[in-house]
């Protein structure tokens, strides 16, 4: 569960971004927290639906928000299902787990990040301004 933060001097942006959540509480407060800050938000439930959503507005996301476990596809399973319809796009993680255990490499220089969870509205403006930035 993501810890409740102000807004007020949160880095700001208009980009759009895909969150593949499967847990509704984490889901809705992350989006929230993202359109405070200005970001258009495309909501999926699962990994199947994330590939989905991405596939029929691949030319708008410019971020995807990925938990690594998640029914139908992991974040994992996902993003390579993303990454496989030719167009690349950075991927912020978001999981309770470990890396290591998820299987997932986050590395910025590869366009990919983690975000652990529990997190603060603060750290997810910062983590997705810098992985916007690169």
């Amino acid at each position: 569960m993501m810890k409740e933060g102000a807004a007020g001097d949160m880095p700001r942006g208009a980009e759009t971004i895909l969150l593949a959540e499967d847990e509704e509480s984490v889901r809705t407060l992350t989006q929230r927290v993202l359109e405070s800050l200005g970001y258009t938000v495309l909501v999926a439930r699962d990994g199947q639906e994330a590939v989905d959503t991405f596939a029929a507005n691949q030319e708008r996301v410019d971020l995807l928000i990925l938990d690594g476990v998640m029914p139908r596809l992991s974040g994992q399973k996902a993003h390579q299902a993303i990454q496989a319809l030719g167009r690349p796009v950075p991927a912020l993680f978001i999981t309770g787990y470990s890396p290591g255990w998820l299987g997932v490499s986050t590395d910025a220089g590869q366009g990919t990040w983690l975000l652990p969870k529990p997190f603060l509205p603060l750290d997810l403006a910062r983590k997705v301004r810098e992985a916007l930035a690169k």
